[in-house]
């Protein structure tokens, strides 16, 4: 006999001849189950310990304890019986502080969970692929006569990759489908949703990050720790602009555990839609000024004008100031121009941006035109105010003006006195305002010209002139025998003006349409040369010129100019051979 302990009468001691014989378990998790010793509700590894024990049937497990690590010094804490009146004994930490008991006959161990709970257990499986677990305790046996025998317990399990599984999260709205945005509307570019990953391995319950988030029509959003993901799809993408409409395709993401043991597959339905032409920028800015007074005293005078712009595409419009020749002299509102007070014979200018509502941001998407503003002065006898060759307003102001436009889309008020006016190349409005004016017009090649006042026929005091540059020239008006005398001027219905050699026909008996204009001239088959036209056209509510170089010859009608002034058939009557000039 080895060692004893004494206390309440009784004496047990450690034999000298060892009966208890070490035990080392040594398994793969895989074996471990499929040899049936792991309860997997209790989370439990039963281990007959005494199997391989001597001391015949008398023997039974006494105590348990962690052991110090050395298989040679007795454990003390061995001497004191730890099995209770019902076969078991209570919880004991493992040398590695897992749980280990007596349970009738058999030692029971369970893996720590963490909570510091005796006895509480976590999952085999818990262990990582290639996870290496080592334990030990050591218990005693009570032998027949009395006497304790001491053993030692190694555990060693290796562990095994778990299949882990995917699914939708069904707390979280799981959207996973897009409309791509049309020309109708704006379209659902976005869908999102959760996924939940389980996996009883140990901090593998998570998913690989994706090694691309990109799709064919857009692109995802994936947290790799909460499975929860977001789809955008991009409508500029040239693939997603393919798209007819009704088309239904998709983008798919696959996801899988971090283990690799489980997949997903997002696929998220897209639905294509008519996009429609190309959006495209304004071409073109116009500015409507408010006709002044005839008698504006131009030192101090406020310009005021409309401001609208041409698109190919249906929108409304913003306008706003891109520069001005005089810093706070113009301001925008709405779309309506404005300026301070201008100066008597001076030059003004602002530069207008145009955007279009619903258009992309950005230089490709504006139209920049800058407007001149031109005055003449109050009193002068004669003034010569010119634009350049952008879009201008001119002024003649008191005299008698001459007043040129030059290029670009101008307009001219002549003011007091009697004046000429010159809009040049581009698409101009001309205002005579008081007085014995002049409306020149050069060229004829893609323009349309307004004259605002116009007054025919014999009155001394406010009869109106217009003049057109005849020549040979390109796109020159070549009239009858192309010198500057108005030789043959027609005015009343088809018979009297159809005359071989007129240069100027006024048709005063019936009214034309857009679509008669045409037709209309090429009925005057005695007129070989060419010569200008004068109708009242119901489509454009006024009077307008017509320009043909051989009305009797099938098309080649061109306007020339449109008298916004003249409303009814009317008011032709007055016209007589000098209202027109040639030079």
């Amino acid at each position: 006999m080895g060692t004893q302990s004494s206390g309440g009468g009784s004496t047990i001691s450690f034999a000298n001849t060892p009966q208890a014989t070490d035990d080392s378990y040594i398994w793969t998790e895989d074996q471990l189950l499929s040899l049936q010793l792991y309860n997997a509700a209790t989370k439990t590894i039963t281990l007959d310990v005494m199997s391989n024990d001597l001391g015949g049937n008398a023997k039974s497990l006494f105590s348990v304890d962690d052991g110090d690590g050395n298989p040679i010094t007795t454990d003390y804490e061995l001497l004191a019986k730890d099995v209770g009146a019902n076969g078991a004994s209570a919880w004991e930490k493992t040398l590695l502080g897992n749980w280990v008991r007596i349970n009738n006959g058999k030692m029971e161990y369970r893996l720590s969970d963490g909570s510091g709970i005796a006895g509480s257990g976590a999952d085999i499986n818990t262990l990582s692929a290639g996870e290496i677990l080592k334990d030990s305790f050591v218990y005693a046996i009570r032998l027949g006569n009395g006497t304790l025998s001491e053993a030692n317990v190694t555990i060693s399990l290796t562990g095994a990759n778990d299949a882990a599984s995917i699914v939708v999260d069904a707390t979280v709205s799981d959207d996973r489908a897009t409309v791509e945005a049309g020309a109708a509307g704006s379209g659902d570019p976005n869908a999102s949703g959760k996924l939940t990953v389980s996996d009883v391995d140990d901090s593998e319950a998570v998913f690989a990050a994706p090694a691309s988030l990109d799709g064919i029509y857009g692109s995802f959003s994936f947290n790799a720790a909460t499975g929860s993901w977001t789809y955008t799809l991009d409508n500029d993408r040239a693939a997603t602009q393919a798209l007819n409409q009704g088309d239904a395709v998709s983008d798919t993401l696959s996801v899988s555990s971090l283990d690799g043991t489980a997949s997903h597959n997002i696929v998220v339905a897209i639905t294509g839609a008519d996009d429609g032409p190309a959006r495209q920028a304004p071409t073109d800015i116009k500015l409507t000024p408010v006709v002044p007074a005839d008698s504006v005293n131009f030192n101090n005078f406020e310009f005021s004008g409309l401001l609208s712009a041409t698109d190919p595409d249906a929108g409304g419009f913003s306008f706003s100031i891109a520069s001005q020749s005089n810093p706070g002299l113009f301001s925008i509102t709405g779309n309506t121009l404005n300026s301070d007070a201008l100066s008597t014979n001076g030059t003004f200018s602002v530069t207008v941006t145009a955007t279009q509502t619903g258009d992309p941001m950005g230089p490709a998407f504006e139209k920049t035109e800058t407007f001149t503003m031109i005055t003449g002065g109050n009193g002068n006898s004669v003034d010569n105010p010119s634009g350049g060759t952008g879009d201008d307003v001119l002024y003649g102001g008191g005299g008698n003006d001459m007043m040129f436009g030059l290029g670009g889309d101008d307009t001219l008020f002549g003011q007091d006195g009697n004046d000429t006016l010159n809009g040049g190349v581009g698409n101009n409005t001309l205002t005579g305002g008081v007085g014995n004016d002049t409306f020149f017009f050069q060229k004829f090649a893609n323009t349309t010209n307004h004259m605002t006042d116009f007054n025919a026929g014999t009155n001394s005091t406010t009869v109106d002139k217009f003049q057109l540059d005849v020549g040979g020239g390109t796109f020159e008006f070549a009239v009858g025998n192309n010198d500057i005398s108005v030789d043959n001027v027609k005015v009343g219905n088809n018979g009297t003006i159809n005359v071989a050699g007129t240069e100027v026909a006024v048709k005063t008996d019936v009214s034309v349409t857009n679509a008669t204009v045409q037709s209309t001239i090429n009925g005057y088959s005695n007129i070989t040369t060419g010569a200008l036209f004068v109708f009242h056209n119901t489509d454009l509510g006024h009077a307008a010129v017509y320009y043909d170089q051989n009305p009797s010859s099938a098309g080649g009608a061109v306007l020339v100019a449109e008298f916004d002034n003249i409303t009814t058939l009317g008011g032709l009557a007055n016209f007589n051979s000098g209202d027109f000039l040639f030079g």
